[in-house]
């Protein structure tokens, strides 16, 4: 039961500490690309399970080989997550950058008509961001 207690404690405390240094950085970065934002975010969780997974190997009683299995196995889910992170991010920050676009035809176009519209980039832009310049009546 003690060993119980103990994972749990090590492992609250250490998603606590990568949870709080996180939101620092996330704090220090407020100002910056929305794309490193959203990157630091996704990987704020996966870093906190790498980190709890790597403690609580080291105090198990493992073979080397065991261990080293393990923690390659955490190096290859933190690798995935960084290409994703960064993937989603990039997505979502081009989305960002052309809905700044059209909201710029916007404000710039005197009667209020865009010369562009949002909705031709579909594929590289979430549904909100498009449904943003659609008028009330034409969101599905």
């Amino acid at each position: 039961m003690t060993d119980l207690l103990l994972i749990i404690g090590l492992t609250l405390s250490t998603c606590l500490a990568v949870g709080l240094l996180g939101a620092l950085l996330l704090r220090a970065i407020r100002r910056s690309s929305l794309r490193y934002q959203l990157a630091v975010a996704s990987l704020i969780p996966v870093l906190a399970v790498a980190a709890t997974v790597v403690i609580n190997v080291e105090l198990m009683f493992l073979s080397a080989h065991d261990t080293t299995v393990i923690l390659l196995a955490v190096s290859i889910a933190l690798v995935v997550a960084v290409v994703g992170g960064w993937l989603v991010s990039r997505r979502l920050s081009l989305a960002s950058r052309h809905l700044q676009g059209s909201i710029g035809l916007l404000v710039s176009d005197s009667q209020g008509v865009p010369a562009s519209d949002v909705r031709q980039h579909t594929t590289l832009t979430p549904i909100e961001v498009c449904q943003l310049s659609l008028p009330a009546s034409r969101r599905s």
